[in-house]
C-alpha cells in the first residue's frame, strides 16, 4: 500500500492495518502523512504506522490515523503510560473512573492541547471529532497480547457517539 516507500512493510499479524517502518532512523515526513491519509480514508479503517521495529522493543512510537467515528476501546495500562501527540485533526481523550463515570475530558489540536500524558491505571478512550485525526502514541514496551490493555465489564454500556464531549 505504500508503493512510493519500500521501507515500509505491512504487519499481516496485526489485528487491524498495521504497518512497520523498518529503517533504524524513522522520520515522518509531510509526503509520508498524506499518503497516510490517502490509504486511511480510501480503505475507510484505522492504520497504525509502528516507528519500532517489533513488538518485543522497549519503546513503541507509532503513528495512528484514525477516522470521525473509528474510536478506540475504553481501557487502561497496568503498567504502561502512554503519550498522544496531535499531528493533525482533532480528538478528545477521555478519562474515567473504576466506575465509568467520565473525570475527564482533554481536547487534542493544533489550537488547543497539543500532547496529553495518560498516567497508567487510568481509564480513556479517544473520540476523534474532525473528519479524521492523525496522532503519534508513544509507550512502553514490549506489547503483550493478553493483559497489555484492560477493557472494564461497564464499557459496553458506555455508547461513545452519545458521549457529550463539547
Amino acid at each position: 500500500m505504500f508503493n512510493k516507500y519500500d521501507f515500509i512493510k505491512q504487519d499481516l499479524n496485526a489485528k487491524s492495518l498495521a504497518f512497520n517502518i523498518l529503517k533504524d532512523i524513522s522520520c515522518i515526513d509531510n509526503a509520508l502523512l498524506n499518503e497516510l491519509k490517502v490509504i486511511g480514508t480510501s480503505q475507510k479503517t484505522t492504520i497504525r504506522l509502528s516507528l519500532h521495529s517489533s513488538p518485543s522493543e522497549d519503546l513503541h512510537n507509532m503513528i495512528i490515523f484514525l477516522l470521525k467515528n473509528s474510536n478506540f476501546n475504553i481501557h487502561k495500562h497496568l503498567k504502561k503510560t502512554e503519550t498522544y501527540h496531535i499531528m493533525e485533526g482533532s480528538m478528545f481523550i477521555i478519562f474515567f473512573d473504576e466506575f465509568g463515570n467520565i473525570t475527564s475530558k482533554i481536547k487534542l489540536s493544533k489550537n488547543d492541547n497539543l500532547l496529553c500524558r495518560v498516567p497508567r491505571n487510568q481509564y480513556h478512550t479517544t473520540i476523534v471529532t474532525s473528519d479524521y485525526s492523525i496522532f503519534h502514541e508513544s509507550r512502553k514496551g514490549p506489547f503483550n497480547i493478553k493483559g497489555d490493555s484492560i477493557v472494564p465489564s461497564w464499557a459496553s454500556n458506555i455508547k461513545l457517539e452519545n458521549l457529550e464531549i463539547g
